[in-house]
Parts: structure tokens; sequence; C-alpha cells
């Protein structure tokens, strides 16, 4: 098979898939009810006797079989219980009655959720007694229909696990999918997209307490070996849970009557590794240095009362990676030249006889060079010297020797920044495309400290307290030699959660939780302070560090930037409270939470330099010739064609959400349980502690300009928040859990839910007009440059000077310039439904199986571009900034909510529990994702982000970015059934050293590619272009036999017509799919009881399959495939989604 040819693409594949699809048709199975306390479970059951009938008054003891403790309930008069708030554990239940003989049930394993256990009694003496030692409690879940899914610590313990994080395992979940573009498809944790959900648009919660940030609305896991289990809810859950279309619960582990712990010791080498496919024999693995050791210890304070869990973890990551860039040679720099002249010849493409290509229109006409009569070639560079008008068209002549600029017309502060750019290491024979390969490090140094709490003041009363500190240091390098592009990041993280339940009654029960969660973040550049602004002699530099450049072009070259400067402090408070009542059939639960926001930052970036574009724009033949041209001899000239720069104040930001809700669980019939919720929540807009706020507001008079369009500053119009307060969030739930019988069960449900309003969403009204700032961009379509980078004044007479603003707060401050991104200020919540209809089944040997429909719709959804992009109808082959709707302004980048997104899938699923030494899983996911844009709360972790119509979302509706078709992904856990134990040779202690305590796992994934889209990659001469550019479909471009050097066709397409959409569609063409298993190996040595140590082996895509990433899409880049093995260009394919091969050796003592 080709190697290319990964993901859902055989018949061998899809006839396994199908086998499925028909298994789980003929089983059927589902997924875990939850319990309404956020961080504990639920017992919940019926007694009867044997005729059927119920029977109240019945005394319920559940013990927890490693602590001791013990809680006592009582039968209402429909025979009901339910064991509210109940921590994760192994449990024993005794029910008693007067006339009945005592049944006894466990142990039974409870977690995160809810599990029926009901009690049939047998007529007799309460002093005899009935054992039932099956756990067959947690394998059908018969009390809700939500979809949701629970890692455990041994499950987790037991898969293939390269880095210590949980969140690895999320892309096991059906339904789960990631972009090639958002952090790698395979990226765990919030990174992943659940059942139509964004990324990073749930809720993180550990214990209970949210510990989701407010900035980027990202998280810090909790230390693998702190974590009992994890509870993801996705679709249908109860209205407890609020913000976030999917939560992730995490629960922590707690002190036992004995005392546990372990040790251990996690290695990672480069020795290790294997080669990836795109790097060269004679170039490095990546090197690494991975080493992550620490250990916990829990146990009893009091045996059956008071109990403590401990954890020290340390990391020493000394990681890098490695790729391929595009530096400037000598030749680009001046450097060993005839008379030191710049000579760009090698940025002009050649075809397969060394024959330069011609620029040519939208129907494949040369482009002719007005000036000189003369084709224009791509990559030829024209004098901005020799600018004149023929014919109405304004265009240029070439230099006096072709492609070669004279030292002397090099701008100073260009010449001076040259030195700053790595010198390339790799031959090409055609352009500069990866010229330069680099190796890396990524230094991540890491302490956690971690311990836990809990007291039993008696059987009524818990109280339990958690509290997890981080802290991490590290230096952050780039492909460039620092001090540009290099930077300090320093972080800590710190969270803790209290948490008192009140059981009055066996009817009664009151939860009370108050948790805090903190990060600090503060990012310094490496080039701060040391002069180099004033050393290159660039005089728009407000602040001391390297300058930020981007300079555009198909060949050439990397932009150098400063680093980034940013401070985060970001705190949660979050008081809750839940009551449950049970009375009859009915099991309430109603209470709120206060969800309090401190967002303290500045912006990211918040002092530098200046951001200069070098568009290649003055260099062109003529605005039509836009294949010619190129950003270096831009930058070279110093002809910038856009400029921003900010040194913005720290933004104390602020937001509260209080919500309430109430549940209401009704047992109408034994096998019948039906759930109503209602869940309200009030959003606040973001404020800022001192006022220093301002936006963009379309229905404010520019008095200076005559029409709408203004700036608003708080408190001005007594407005002090980028939002107004949103009073509409009623959130309904519905759901239902029918038993047919026993081993079958229908469930489904109906929800709607919100997202988070994150300050990268929602905050870029923080600190606007309260700093020094500034942004500007040729408005002449190309015709002359803004400045130039050594100052005003140039060839083309006096330039305007950089419009650099001090703190103003009038309404018309930035008239003329881009205005800051604009927020609407009545902005909608963004609502999710959520629905399912499943079956599910239980067979013998600990086997479940579940096929399910779930839906979701996204309303009011975010789409990001230009508000003030020339509309359709004002379109014309020389637009200006007079066809914008707001013509005071240049670009307003900004948002609507008017997008939408629908996601649909048929899931099947097979798992076996371990027994008889074996577990697995299997899941099939077979689904259809569109929507108009691919936003998520944190910033670019949505993919990347296109469009052409601001002004019609409709038109960019869409596969998503992470729309994945099909998804085949499965785990197995295979205990060798050798020595001590086991069904062989169990009988020999010196022969299990050998033989006995091995254990085997894999986790296969193999799905369908993402998709991607085509766009044309060039200088953009239209004011309608405020997105990407799309060009038109002259036929189908998808080739039958695809490979990394042709994975689609690029002369498919064609440039459209300037002023005008092309006709190509976002996402229309797929990338590869994803083929990669992880293994692993591990022998368990044990000492004395409850004492071993174990060895292990795991590795990351084991047999190394190169699983490949989506090809460049700019289908006019052009294509290289001189250097074997490394394409470059329009539809070649030149990086991996999954890295080579990586292991990891670990030691464990558990005792």
């Amino acid at each position: 098979m080709n190697l290319i040819q990964s993901g859902l693409t055989s018949k061998k594949t899809k006839w396994w898939c199908g086998c499925l699809i028909a298994v789980c048709l003929s089983l059927c199975t589902g997924t875990v009810a939850r319990a309404q306390s956020s961080a504990s479970g639920a017992i919940r059951g019926s007694v009867t006797d044997p005729t059927g009938a119920v029977i109240p008054e019945a005394s319920v003891s559940v013990v927890n079989v490693d602590t001791g403790e013990e809680k006592l309930f009582t039968t209402n008069k429909d025979g009901l219980y339910d064991t509210v708030s109940t921590p994760h554990g192994q449990y024993r239940v005794t029910i008693t009655a007067p006339g009945f003989e005592a049944l006894v049930l466990g142990p039974i394993t409870l977690d995160i959720g809810t599990i029926t256990l009901n009690g049939h009694m047998s007529m007799g003496s309460q002093f005899q007694r009935v054992v039932v030692t099956t756990d067959t409690a947690a394998l059908l879940h018969t009390e809700s229909g939500e979809q949701s899914t629970t890692f455990d610590e041994k499950t987790m313990l037991q898969l293939p696990q390269v880095g210590q994080d949980w969140a690895n395992f999320t892309i096991l979940l059906p339904g789960s999918a990631g972009a090639s573009s958002a952090n790698g498809v395979t990226t765990p944790g919030a990174a992943v997209s659940l059942n139509g959900s964004m990324p990073y648009s749930g809720n993180f919660l550990s214990d209970g307490g949210s510990v989701t940030n407010p900035h980027s609305a990202d998280v810090e896991t909790d230390t693998f070996d702190t974590v009992a289990e994890v509870d993801i809810e996705d679709s249908n859950f109860s209205a407890q849970y609020g913000i976030g279309g999917v939560v992730f619960n995490q629960i922590t582990k707690g002190g036992t009557n004995q005392f546990h712990g372990s040790a251990y010791e996690h290695f990672q080498n480069d020795a290790l590794n294997a080669r990836s496919y795109f790097n060269a024999p004679d170039q490095r693995i990546p090197p690494l240095k991975f080493n992550q050791f620490g250990g916990s210890i829990g146990g009893p304070f009091w045996r059956n009362k008071m109990f403590f869990f401990f954890n020290y973890d340390k990391s020493i990551d000394n990681q890098s990676y490695t790729n391929f860039a595009s530096m400037p040679t000598d030749a680009l720099k001046g450097v060993n030249t005839a008379n030191g002249q710049f000579d760009l010849t090698q940025l002009m493409p050649l075809d397969g006889n060394g024959n330069k290509l011609p620029v040519t229109d939208s129907n494949g006409n040369n482009i002719i060079n007005p000036c000189n009569g003369n084709v224009v070639y791509q990559g030829e560079i024209f004098d901005p010297a020799t600018q004149t008008t023929v014919n109405g068209q304004t265009c240029r002549l070439p230099f006096a020797t072709d492609n070669v600029i004279p030292a002397g017309r090099v701008d100073p502060v260009a010449q001076n920044m040259l030195k700053y750019f790595p010198q390339p290491n790799q031959n090409t024979t055609q352009g500069i495309n990866g010229d330069y390969y680099y190796v890396v490090p990524t230094p991540y140094p890491s302490t956690r400290i971690f311990g836990r709490i809990d007291y039993d003041f008696n059987s009524k009363n818990r109280l339990t307290s958690s509290i997890a500190v981080r802290d991490a240091n590290s230096p952050v390098y780039s492909e460039w030699v620092c001090p540009v592009a290099c930077y300090h990041d320093d972080t800590s993280d710190y969270s803790s959660q209290t948490s008192d339940v009140w059981s009055f009654s066996s009817n009664l029960v009151n939860e009370f939780r108050f948790s805090f969660n903190r990060q600090g973040s503060y990012l310094t550049p490496f080039s701060k302070g040391l002069g180099i602004p004033a050393a290159i002699g660039l005089q728009y530099a407000k602040a001391d560090v390297f300058p930020n450049l981007t300079i555009n072009g198909n060949v050439c070259c990397d932009s150098p930037y400063s680093g980034t400067n940013t401070d985060y402090v970001q705190n949660v408070y979050q008081p809750s409270d839940v009551v449950t009542l049970i009375r009859g059939k009915h099991v309430l639960h109603f209470g709120g939470e206060l969800i309090m926001l401190e967002d303290n930052s500045t912006n990211w970036g918040n002092v530098d330099a200046g951001d200069f574009t070098f568009s290649g724009q003055y260099t062109q033949a003529s605005q039509a010739a836009t294949g010619s041209g190129a950003g270096w001899a831009d930058f070279l000239l110093g002809d910038v064609q856009s400029w921003g720069a900010t040194n913005s104040p720290l933004f104390g930001g602020r937001q509260k959400s209080p919500q309430v809700f109430v549940q209401d669980d009704i047992k109408l019939r034994p096998n019948l349980t039906v759930n109503v919720g209602l869940r309200y929540q009030i959003q606040e807009g973001w404020r800022e502690v001192k006022n220093r706020m301002g936006d963009f507001d379309p229905t404010i008079f520019n008095t200076v300009s005559g029409n709408y369009g203004a700036m608003w500053f708080s408190p001005a119009a007594n407005r002090t928040q980028a939002q107004a307060n949103v009073y509409s969030g009623v959130l309904p739930r519905l759901g239902f859990a029918y038993s047919i019988k026993p081993t079958m069960v229908i469930r489904g449900g109906w929800g709607m839910y919100t997202t988070p309003w994150s300050v990268d969403q929602y905050g870029n009204a923080k600190g606007v007009g309260y700093g020094q700032s500034g942004s500007a961009q040729d408005q002449t379509n190309g015709i002359t440059p803004l400045t130039t980078l050594s100052g005003p004044g140039n060839f083309y007479g006096t330039v305007t000077p950089l419009p650099y603003l001090n703190a103003s707060t009038s309404a018309t401050a930035y008239n003329g310039q881009n205005a800051p991104n604009y927020d609407p200020y009545h902005t909608p919540l963004t609502y999710l439904y959520s629905w399912s209809l499943g079956v599910q089944r239980e067979f013998a040997h600990g086997i479940v199986s579940e096929l399910a429909y779930v839906g979701k719709h996204g309303a009011n959804m975010q789409f990001k571009g230009d508000i003030n992009q020339v509309p359709v109808q004002n379109l014309s082959p020389n637009d200006n900034p007079t066809g914008r709707p707001y013509p005071q302004y240049q670009q307003i980048g900004g948002s609507t909510f008017n997008a939408i997104s629908n996601y649909n899938s048929l899931q099947a699923q097979i798992k076996k529990r371990l027994e008889g030494g074996i577990s697995f899983s299997a899941a099939y996911t077979w689904s259809k994702f569109l929507d108009d844009m691919d936003v998520s709360p944190f910033n670019g972790q949505g993919g990347t982000i296109n469009f052409q119509n601001f002004h019609d979302p409709g038109s960019n509706y869409a596969p998503s970015n992470f729309d994945i078709r099909e998804s085949l992904k499965s785990s197995i856990v295979y205990q060798l059934p050798f020595g001590i134990g086991q069904r062989w040779l169990n009988q020999n202690h010196l022969l299990d050293e050998g033989i006995g305590g091995w254990q085997v796992s894999a986790i296969v994934i193999n799905q369908s590619g993402n998709p991607f889209t085509v766009v044309y990659n060039g200088p953009n001469n239209s004011y309608s272009q405020a997105g990407a550019w799309y060009p038109n479909v002259l036929r189908p471009a998808q080739y039958i036999n695809k490979s990394i050097n042709e994975w689609y066709d690029p002369t498919a397409f064609v440039t459209a017509a300037n002023a005008t959409f092309g006709n190509s569609r976002r996402n229309s063409l797929r990338a590869p799919g994803i083929d990669t298993t992880n293994f692993s190996m591990g022998k368990t040595f044990h000492f004395t009881e409850g004492v071993g140590l174990q060895l292990r082996a795991d590795a990351t895509n084991i047999f190394n399959h190169p699983d490949f990433d989506a090809p460049d899409g700019n289908f006019n880049d052009p294509v290289n495939l001189s250097t074997p093995g490394r394409p470059q260009g329009a539809g070649t394919i030149s990086s991996t989604t999954v890295l080579g091969r990586t292991m990891q050796i670990s030691a464990r003592v558990s005792f």
C-alpha cells in the first residue's frame, strides 16, 4: 500500500468497521449515568420482595471497603434509596428488612456517576445472609440518557502512555477529532473537538471545582499520579453542569485505612526514538532528554475518620523539535557579490527545462508590463524609482541588471538587520525553500505538589479539601538565533477546593463547595533592554526590543520577530451549593453557583518595537502582475506596506456569572427513569477595574467624518462593560433511560448548553486608548508605500510619519487607521443544542456494547474577520477605501455572532472490562461536521480560519476543520496467563520471576483525513480581500493516485480576477488520514503482599508509520521536487501529523 494511503481507506479496514456496527446493532450498550454531585457518585436502587412489591423502611448500609466509613439510608414509601454524594471507591451494600433475609452486595466499584443496585429480597430471618460478590452494578447504567465516558486509574495505568497526562486518552473517545492546523490531529485533551464542540469550549473541573482559566479557556491538568478517575460528559448531561458543551471532571485520589503509595521514574531519550519520515539520514533525531520522577503516599491520620494523600512530581524535560525554514542566501544578503549588490535571481522559479515562468491572468494569458511591453515573469522584481503611469496603469521597469538591487539602494535599517538572519545550511537547486535545517531546544522543567485531606466528622458530615501547585520556568527558543524570537516563560499554577457534605437524613443531603484557581504567566523577550532598535537605526520603536517583521512572498523568506512580552494573572472563584431531596419517585437536585473571573493581563506582545509588513507590491511590474515582485525586495528597499505598534497597560478584567439549576430524576417505573432539568445563568460582560476599555461602535456618530462609526471609551455614556449583560440564559435538559430487559436499555436526551466567554474571544476592548499605539496601511493599492524603515522621505517624496498615538479617549482617535478589534455590545450567548438516542446491552464476561446517534447544532457562533471589508456590491477593479462601510477607518478586525454549526454521527462501541486477563474497547464513528467558521475560545486552536466574504457567513458553510468522516479507535490490555495467580505455571515462585507478571497493551487509531482549503498566496491588491483569497476552479483537483509529491492538482485552479471572489469552497479537499499504533509491555515483580515493582516500556507510533499532514494549500506556490524526500510547493506534503516512534522506559514501586 502507498505510504500515504492511511486512514479508513482499505477494504479490509472498512470490512472491520462494518462488522463492528453489526455487532453493536445486535449487542448494544451504553455509558454511565452521572451523579448530581460534581465530585462524587451515587448508588441508587429500589428494594422489592419476591412478588416485586416495594419494601418501604428497609435499612441500607453502605460501607467503604478501603476506609471503613459507613453511611446508613432508609428506603422511602416507594422503596427507593439514593446514596447521594458518595466518594469514588469500592463499597459493600447491606440491605435488611424485618421478615427478609439480609442481602449483601459487593464489593462494588463506584465511579463518578449514578449506578443502579436493586435489592431483591428473599423471605426469611434477617439474621440469615445472602451474599452476592460479583461487581455487576457498573456494567449497565439505567438512570439517565447522557453520553459520557469515565477513565479510571487502573485503565489509564494499563494503556500505553508516553508523557504522563490523562488527556492523551481523549483521542480514544467516540466523536473526538483534532485539526492538523490546531496543534496536531492527535493532540490530546482540551485541544480535541468532541461531538461537534470546538476545542476549549468545555469546562475543566478538579474535584468538582472549575480550573478553566478565563483568558483563553485553557487548563493545566492534574498530575497523572494524583488522578483516581476522569469523567468526560459530552452530550445530554445534567442541569447541574453549566458553561461548556463538554465537561472534564478530574477526581483526585484520597487516603484509606491502609498506607499506600508509589515511587516512579519515567525516562525518555532520543537514542530510543526513530527518525521521522522527513528527516534525512544525515540529520539527527531531535535531541531529547526527559526525566519525570516523584512519589505519593496516602493513609490514615485517624483510622475510619481522617485520611490524607500527598504527591510530589518533578519533570526535567529537555526536548527539541526540527524543521526546515527559508533563510536568505549570501547573494540575497549582498555577501560576496560584485560591488556588494543584492542578487535576487534565485527567487525566480523555473520549469523543468530551466525556463522562467510567466505571470498569467485568470484566463491563462501572459501579463504584459505596460512600461516596456515585455512579458512579466514570476519572481521578477522591478525598480520602484521608475514608477510611472502608462494608459492609466501604474507600472515599473526592471532594475538595470535584472533582479539585482544595487548596494546603494538598500535601506540602512534593513542592511543592519541582515546579520540577524541565520546562515542557510542546506543545498537546494531551485529557490531557497527549506534551505535552513534547524533544531530548536524546548526545555520545560516543572515541579508539582499535591495534597488532599478527607475528614468524617460523623456518618452524616464529611469534609474534603485538596490543593495543587505547579511551578515552571523555562526559556523559549525558535529557529532564529537569540536574542531574536526568544523569550523567558515563568508560569505558576495554584488550585484548591473544599467541600462539605451534610446528610441531614436519608432523603435530604446538602453539599457546599468553594474552589479557587490561579495561574500566573510572565513572558519577557531576550532582546528587551539590549538597545537593538537604536543599534539598527529604527526610528519608530517605543520599546527596547527587536521589531517584528512579516516578509511575504512565495519563496523568501522567514520573518524575524522579537519574542513575546506579556503578563497573565488569572483567578477563578467559585462558591456552589447543591441540595438533594428524595420524595417518592423523585430524586430532586437543586442549587447554584457563582463563577467570578479575574484576568489581570496585558495584550499578547503588549510591548513591541513595531510590526512591519513587506508585501512585495512595490517591486511588482504592475498591480495586475501579482506573481511578480518579492517581499524580500521590498524589505531590502525598506518599503513598508503596513505597520502597527502597541505599548498597552495591564488590564484588570472582571466577569461574573450567577447560575441556578433544578434537576428531577423521576423513577416512573422500576425500569424507566426520566430526567428533567432546567438551568438558568446570567452572563455578565467583561469590565475593567479602572474603566480602561474602549472599542469601535457602529452606532456612535463620528463628528469628523460625518457618518456613523466611532470609538467609545469607558465610562462614556454610562457604558462600563465590553458586552451588555445577558439575561436570557435558559437552558432546559431532558433525558430518559428505559430498560427493555435487565440486559438492554434504550437511552436518549436533548439539552441546551453555552460556551465560556474567554478574554481571547470577548476581550478586544481591554486597554484600548490607555497606552501608546498605532496602526496604518498603504491606501494606494500598492502604488506608494506607507513609509520606509529608515524613516519618512525617499524616492517618492515625503511620506507621512507613522501615527504613533499617545493615550487618547477621543471618539475620533482612530480615524484614518485600523480601528481596534470590534465586539458587538449586545453579544448573544452561543448556544449548543445536543441530542442523542442509543441502545445498549450487557453480555457475559464483562462485555457491553452501544449503538447511538449523536448530534449537535451550534447557534450564535462567532464569525471573525474585517467588518470593514468592501461589500460585494461595491467591488470594482480599482477598489479604494471609499467603498468600505466605514470609510473613515481602514481595517476593523472584529466579530459577528451569526455563524452556525451542525454535527451528526453514528457511533458504535464495544467494550470488555478486565476479566480472564483481557480487556478491550473499540469505537467506530461515522460523522459529518459542517460549520461557517472554526473559532475556539483559545485563539488559534480551531485551526486555520479562512473566509472570503465577511458579510455573508453562509457562503463559508462547509466541512469543519474537525470534520473526520470515519474513525476506528481501539485499545486492548492482555495479561499473559503465566505465573503465580494465572492459569498456567502458577506453582513455581522461581519460574514466576521470569515468566509471570507480564502485560501488554496497545492503542490503535485509524481515521480518515481532515479537510483543507486551497487559497491564493500572493499580494492582495483589493480592499475586498479581507480574508483568504479563494481561486477559481477549472476542473476536479483531487488525484486518484495521490503521493506526497502530488496530493492534488494545482493546475486545476486559477487566480480569480482582481476585486472578485473565487468560486472554490472552503475545506473542499481532504488531507491524508491517520493510521498509528501505540504499544506498551511491562512486567510486575511481587516482593510481598501489596508490594511490587513494575518495569515497562511504552512507545507511540510503534511501527514508525508516517501519517502525513495536509499538503501546501497555496495553489500558486512554486513546486520544487529537486530534493529527494522533501518536496516543496503547491500540492506537496512536507510534514507529518504524528512524530516518529517515541519510547519511554518506566519503573514504579507500589505498596
